[in-house]
């Protein structure tokens, strides 16, 4: 089997650099970006073989929910996680109509995101 492929998505290059060595560490294949423009670039260079994606709501130039559509317009069906530290009180709705697969309000715990990652892989 070969291992899933996740595009990580963050304007914080501590916390993404932290995501990519801890999922690596449980075999998952990493790819970052650092903000919305970036992933979009990033998830065409690889022609949108990605099992998940990892965003972050808020970054400068695109947003997570900006990106999240895009991706869903592009034809992407796999995972879609979406995560801040500060979600606001309609937000689980509006990311609800775009077929994210969950919300991770910061901080959040990795195993608890690698078996969500993998529980489709």
């Amino acid at each position: 089997m070969d291992k899933p492929h996740v595009l990580c998505v963050d304007d914080n290059s501590r916390l993404l650099g932290t995501l990519k060595t801890a999922l690596e560490y449980y075999g998952i294949e990493v790819t970052t970006a650092c903000d919305g423009l970036d992933a979009l670039m990033q998830y065409n260079s690889h022609s949108g073989e990605f099992d998940a994606v990892l965003t972050d709501m808020e970054m400068p130039r695109m947003n997570g929910r900006e990106f999240v559509r895009l991706l869903r317009e592009k034809g992407f069906k796999g995972r879609i996680f979406v995560m801040s530290g500060n979600f606001q009180e309609g937000d689980p709705e509006l990311y609800s109509r775009e077929g994210i697969s969950g919300l991770l309000q910061k901080p959040f715990g990795i195993r608890e995101l690698k078996t969500s990652i993998m529980n489709d892989c």
